[in-house]
């Protein structure tokens, strides 16, 4: 709750708003500590004797977030500004959940302890470990929970994490921050368009801002394919050939300055030619004719531009990136994301049944030949997202029934 306001503002007090910050920060820290340890465990993970692996960019990224962080909160508290140390835990908290453990999982599916494996339990153990230590004047009990599983001792009988300076990465940070703004845009597109993630596409086209750098993001497009499931990601300095620009006469700003040839002007903006339209943005000015011969000229300010993506694109803008995405389905892509929907109603009937998540399971399959077929063509991918031993096309007793969108029936 003080991530929200300062505690001296006035603030409505019930169970919903004690339940929503609850669920906010404190449950999603819970489960983040319930994730490593159900793994750790399946692993006999010993912080002590199982250190080293490889580092990913992700290990990275998270380690020098959390040292910002630290920094961050440490200023505050010197500073009196609790709300503000807050606020940095609460983000730290959505990143570390919602982008760090989720981009994760699968490294910790694999069998045994690899050196992948092996570096991600260290660094989850050593960022729940300081941020406890961190959070402890914030949430005592709950952090003294979680640090006593962890450490076998108190939090509040340990020091107070220390920056390491030498760990912040802040080019790394800024790189993710942009693919973290690229996933959002392409994920509101989706959301127009009614599109679901599992369902793939096939190209993403970025248009970054003059100030981003292109070669610092196209080592990320693997992470960008994989989170929004895009066959290729494309990053161009120009894509003026996807868009189409919809220019129209700023009234407000231009009408007190012409007077009567507003109108004139309106027409003439109204009919100008894609060529114009681009020389208009690249240039950031045009000079407009009227009968009268006078001269016009209009700048950014003056005229509003609306920009769509041509047939088969659809478009999403924010401050620093455009995107373009492909929403054309081919056969090979509906297929797919038949299968994905099958992998989700899979993992769903496993929850169902309360299987332990290390357990490799015999699927049994009823359905058409047609769709056996499809799922026969892309078995790797069935394998790769469903902890099985194989697939069997063939009926059992007591076997549950599944309709997915939009005729897919099995059992």
């Amino acid at each position: 709750m003080l991530a929200d306001s300062s505690p001296w503002n006035n603030k409505r007090f019930s169970k919903k708003t004690v339940s929503h910050a609850k669920s906010k920060v404190i449950d999603t820290l819970l489960n983040v500590y319930s994730f490593y340890s159900m793994y750790a465990e399946i692993d006999q993970f010993n912080p002590e004797s199982d250190v080293g692996g490889v580092q990913t960019t992700l290990d990275k990224w998270i380690i020098s977030r959390l040292n910002t962080v630290i920094k961050e909160v440490t200023q505050s508290i010197d500073d009196y500004d609790i709300t503000k140390g807050a606020r940095s835990i609460s983000t730290f908290i959505d990143e570390l959940s919602n982008w760090y453990v989720r981009r994760s999982r699968q490294r910790f599916w694999s069998n045994g302890m690899t050196d992948d494996k092996r570096s991600g339990f260290s660094t989850l153990y050593e960022v729940l470990k300081k941020l406890s230590q961190l959070m402890a004047p914030y949430t005592p009990f709950v952090t003294e929970d979680i640090y006593s599983n962890l450490v076998k001792d108190s939090v509040h009988l340990s020091d107070y994490p220390i920056l390491d300076e030498t760990l912040i990465d802040k080019q790394l940070e800024q790189d993710m921050n942009a693919v973290l703004e690229i996933i959002e845009l392409t994920r509101s597109v989706r959301n127009t368009v009614g599109i679901k993630t599992k369902q793939p596409l096939a190209q993403l086209v970025v248009i970054p801002s003059e100030k981003v750098t292109l070669s610092q993001l196209q080592k990320y497009s693997s992470i960008i394919k994989e989170e929004m499931n895009i066959k290729e990601v494309e990053f161009r300095k120009d894509s003026q050939d996807l868009l189409q620009l919809d220019l129209k006469l700023n009234f407000s700003k231009v009408g007190p300055r012409l007077g009567k040839p507003v109108g004139e002007v309106k027409n003439i903006v109204d009919k100008l030619d894609e060529e114009n339209k681009k020389k208009f943005i690249g240039d950031k000015e045009i000079q407009l004719s009227l009968n009268s011969g006078e001269t016009v000229t209009l700048t950014t300010e003056d005229v509003l531009v609306e920009k769509k993506g041509r047939t088969g694109y659809e478009l999403s803008e924010g401050s620093n990136f455009i995107v373009l995405l492909e929403t054309t389905l081919t056969q090979e892509l509906k297929e797919e994301g038949l299968v994905r929907e099958f992998v989700r109603a899979v993992q769903s009937y496993r929850k169902e049944l309360n299987l332990p998540v290390d357990l490799r399971v015999d699927l049994f399959v009823q359905t058409d030949s047609w769709l056996q077929k499809v799922l026969i063509k892309f078995d790797e991918l069935v394998q790769r997202n469903l902890i099985i031993n194989s697939v069997h096309f063939e009926s059992k007793p007591d076997m549950k029934s599944f309709t997915l969108f939009p005729f897919f029936t099995f059992f």
